[in-house]
């Protein structure tokens, strides 16, 4: 259910600002509330971590009278044999009653996508032709921040946190769910604390990419310095306002040696256009993971 909210925004194009009125969209949320047994302010706290600002107000629910039975399992004194006293196992039909009950919940009314996300959901743009875009999610790791080609996956700790997070909670609302009385309310307990996790580890990612996006805005400037010689200027939302300057730069160096080399190029022709292929590559692999970073902050 979580994933699928943190998705939704993604799956259905939203613009930051963007109002949602999928009515089942809206029923699932309350729905997962319900099952989770969110106050009002951590239904909030948890879409907002999600990339959602909720409009959350009690609602009346009426739970509907419920009879048990069932058979309960006992041992009772039945006499002393001599000093030791003797028990005897009995067992007999239990019948439990729970009268209609009515609640007041928490409910979404109206929500509206920020994009200020810290869920699992990738919103990255890599396509080295832009530099721009995305909402996404968030979070740190244990280790002290590095640059992407130090790890395999830098949030895969975290996401697994998550996934683990999500897990126990939709395990101890399903147990929930075929309880009552006391036993429900034990499993809708473990139900919270999963919920509490999934916030903070949601929160932890976002921190993490904001660390990283950091890390990769230094990268991309040290390498745009290094290969073309010029600096990186950014727009109001951090996208690369100055892309086409800096690539043109780069293509019309390469054309430049590719037309002086001729129809056939000597080592050292192929040298000097291998060099510039490989700064290329570089800035446009600089420019992609800060791309990347990016749109996971946003």
């Amino acid at each position: 259910m979580a994933a699928d909210i943190a998705s939704y925004a993604a799956n259905n194009n939203l613009e930051i600002g963007a109002s949602i009125d999928d009515s089942q969209f809206l029923a699932a949320c309350n729905e997962m509330i319900s099952a989770a047994g969110m106050t009002a302010e951590q239904a909030s706290n948890y879409f907002k971590a999600m990339g959602y600002d909720a409009e959350v107000e009690m609602v009346t629910q009426t739970i509907p009278a419920k009879t048990e039975t069932y058979t309960e399992t006992g041992q009772v004194f039945a006499g002393m044999d001599g000093d030791t006293p003797r028990m005897v196992t009995v067992s007999g039909e239990v019948t439990k009653t729970w009268p209609e009950q009515t609640v007041q919940v928490p409910a979404v009314k109206a929500m509206t996508y920020t994009g200020s996300a810290g869920g699992t959901v990738d919103f990255s743009n890599t396509d080295a032709g832009k530099s721009g875009g995305g909402g996404g999610g968030s979070e740190p790791k244990a280790a002290e921040p590095s640059k992407k080609s130090d790890v395999v996956d830098r949030y895969k700790m975290l996401d697994e946190q998550i996934a683990d997070s999500e897990r126990a909670m939709s395990k101890a609302s399903k147990a929930a769910d075929r309880l009552w009385g006391p036993s429900r309310l034990a499993e809708m307990k473990k139900v919270n604390e999963a919920l509490e996790d999934n916030i903070e580890d949601l929160k932890a990612k976002r921190k993490e990419v904001e660390k990283n996006l950091e890390i990769d805005r230094d990268d991309l400037e040290e390498t745009v310095s290094k290969e073309v010689g010029m600096e990186v200027t950014y727009d109001d939302e951090g996208n690369i306002s100055n892309y086409d300057d800096i690539m043109n730069s780069l293509w019309e160096e390469l054309d430049d040696a590719e037309t002086r080399a001729g129809d056939e190029w000597d080592d050292d022709e192929q040298a000097e256009i291998d060099a510039i292929n490989d700064r290329i590559e570089a800035v446009k692999a600089a420019i992609e993971q800060y791309d990347e970073t990016k749109d996971l902050a946003k």
